[in-house]
C-alpha cells in the first residue's frame, strides 16, 4: 500500500461525547509516550498525519512505535516517517523529531490494523530519556470490558496534544477490536488508549476509526490481540520483521552519513 492513509475519521465533527482537554504539558511519563506521526509516501509523495505511542516488549530489544497499519503500512513509508513527542501548546517544550528504522524491526497486520516499527538507533537514547514507553504486557492486565473508563492521548491533524475521556463500549474479542465513546478527529488514528488501574496507566489498545455515516461507533484495536499477533510473528520473523534488502542497505548508508555529519 502506498499513498495517503484512508480517512477513517469523521471529517465534519469529532466523534464521542466528552470533547477534548488541551495538554499544556504531558507530565505523566507514560502519557509522554504518545506521539504525533508525520508519514510520507515513497520518493516524497503525498503526506498524512496520525498518532502513535512508544512501546517496549520483552520480545524485542528496541524501542518501538505502535500505530495503525493504515497510518504506516509499509517499510518504505516507515523510512520516510518522523514522529514528535510532547507537541504541546508551548513549542519551546517540543523535542527534536524522532526517525524510524524498519530494517531493525517492522511488523504490521492490515486486517487487525496495527504496525510496530523500531525507533532509529541514533534517536533511541534521546527518546528513552524523554518518555517511559508503554508496556505491551502486564503482570495483572486489566480486562477490556464494556463501561471501562478510558483516556485517549492524541494529535489530531498533526497538531498539539489533546486528551479525551470516555468509556469502552462493546468488546469484540473475535475481531480484536472494541467500541468506545472518546472524542477523536482526523489524525487521531493510532493514538494510545489507556485505563488507570491502582493509580497506574495501562495501555488497552489503540484508536483506529472514528464513527461517521453508517459507522456510528468509534473503534479501537485491542492490545491483547496485538500481543497475540506479535507472538505469532516471533515464530516467523522472516515474514514480518525484515524489510526488503535494498531498504536495509539504504538505511545503513543513511546512518553512516548521519554519524559522519554529527562527528
Amino acid at each position: 500500500m502506498e499513498g495517503p492513509a484512508p480517512s477513517y475519521e469523521n471529517q465534519n465533527a469529532h466523534s464521542g461525547q466528552g470533547g477534548f482537554t488541551t495538554a499544556r504539558d504531558s507530565t505523566v511519563n507514560v502519557v509522554k509516550a504518545s506521539c504525533a506521526i508525520f508519514a510520507m509516501g515513497q520518493d516524497g509523495g503525498k503526506s498524512w498525519n496520525g498518532s502513535g505511542c512508544a512501546v517496549q516488549d520483552e520480545s524485542v530489544s528496541s524501542c518501538l512505535i505502535l500505530t495503525n497499519h493504515h497510518v504506516v503500512p509499509t517499510p518504505e513509508v516507515a523510512q520516510a516517517t518522523t514522529v514528535m513527542f510532547n507537541k504541546v501548546t508551548d513549542p519551546m517544550l517540543w523535542p527534536e523529531p524522532t526517525r524510524l528504522d524498519p530494517s531493525v524491526y517492522f511488523c504490521t497486520d492490515a486486517k487487525l490494523d496495527f504496525t510496530l516499527v523500531a525507533v532509529d538507533e541514533l534517536d533511541e537514547d534521546r527518546t528513552l530519556s524523554w518518555c517511559e514507553p508503554a508496556r505491551l504486557s502486564y503482570d495483572e492486565p486489566t480486562e477490556a470490558t464494556d463501561g471501562l473508563p478510558i483516556w485517549i492521548w492524541q494529535y489530531p491533524r498533526g497538531g498539539t496534544l489533546l486528551a479525551s475521556e470516555g468509556s469502552m463500549g462493546k468488546v469484540k474479542k473475535d475481531l480484536g477490536e472494541f467500541c468506545h465513546e472518546c472524542s477523536t478527529l482526523p489524525g487521531s488514528s493510532g493514538a494510545p488508549v489507556f485505563t488507570i488501574s491502582d493509580g497506574i496507566y495501562q495501555l488497552m489498545g489503540i484508536h483506529k476509526q472514528g464513527g461517521s455515516g453508517d459507522t456510528k461507533d468509534n473503534k479501537g484495536v485491542l492490545l491483547a490481540s496485538i500481543k497475540a499477533k506479535l507472538e505469532q510473528a516471533a515464530k516467523k520473523p522472516q515474514r514480518t520483521t525484515r524489510p526488503p534488502r535494498n531498504l536495509r542497505k539504504k538505511n545503513k548508508q543513511q546512518r553512516r552519513q548521519i554519524q559522519s555529519f554529527r562527528a
